[in-house]
């Protein structure tokens, strides 16, 4: 993992060395890492779930790690976007610093899920996918607020030329905010089904389940807003940032706390 959070961690420094001196070579080169970064990761991932004979989705730190191969996944092609390579910078730094802080205990299992356990699997994914496009809208709305905060400066020629338009990171933001609802909601029915045929009681798996109904409300609260009273960009975004951060503190401050609870059949 340690390679990984270096390639992450260099194609970041690359960005945002584009961002600020607009080198068309340095988006090239960030681009590239970036690629590079993905498919390191894609493999020690494979190599993690050789190792273990399953989906390595058994703890916390494993489905982070998860989470952060589908986000960059999702952000390749848009760092090939002209006008939105620049998230790039926003993303890569942020990749590299969760996977720095999981990496000790990515390694770790708590035990192979059984096959019978089909909507484990199908819950875990559902999820990782939601809170996936969760990282991306609120990457895309620190990029929007920044952005925006720059036009108000009129600064924007000065430190902004490179940044997505904002019109195309609100589309960004709806669309993330979109498909991570679906997902999270899936995720959340695929979990119930999984938990009530477990027999596993809901104090085992209070804080999964606080973090997911958290990623819903927010998604559900930006979508609401946005169709029933209009409101686009700016309040979206704040209302993304807000709830991503929140959600990520009760991550931290449960970080071991409240530990997975052994599968039925299966020793701890």
């Amino acid at each position: 993992m340690t390679g990984v959070v270096a390639l992450y961690s260099l194609t970041g420094l690359v960005f945002i060395l584009y961002v600020l001196l607009r080198m068309p070579r340095l988006a090239l080169l960030g681009r590239g890492l970036l690629v590079v970064s993905a498919l390191v990761h894609l493999c020690v991932i494979a190599i993690l779930g050789l190792e273990m004979g399953a989906l390595p989705l058994t703890s916390l730190p494993q489905a982070l790690n998860m989470m952060v191969m589908c986000a960059t996944l999702i952000f390749i092609p848009l760092t090939f976007g002209r006008k939105t390579t620049a998230l790039g910078a926003f993303y890569s730094p942020a990749a590299a610093f969760i996977l720095a802080l999981i990496s000790p205990q990515a390694g770790l299992s708590r035990g192979v899920i059984p096959q019978s356990q089909l909507w484990y699997p199908l819950h875990t994914l559902a999820v990782i996918l939601g809170e996936s496009m969760f990282i991306v809208a609120a990457v895309a709305s620190l990029a929007y607020l920044i952005h925006e905060h720059l036009i108000r400066k009129g600064s924007i020629h000065a430190l902004g030329k490179d940044l997505p338009p904002l019109t195309i990171l609100d589309k960004v933001l709806m669309h993330s905010m979109s498909t991570g609802f679906v997902a999270i909601t899936l995720g959340m029915l695929f979990g119930g089904f999984w938990a009530a045929g477990s027999g596993v009681a809901l104090a085992d798996i209070a804080v999964k389940v606080l973090t997911g109904a958290m990623t819903w409300a927010v998604f559900a609260l930006g979508i609401h807003q946005r169709y029933a009273i209009g409101w686009m960009g700016r309040r979206t975004a704040l209302i993304i940032v807000c709830g991503f951060t929140t959600t990520l503190l009760v991550v931290v401050l449960f970080w071991g706390a409240a530990p997975y609870p052994p599968l039925p059949g299966i020793a701890p």
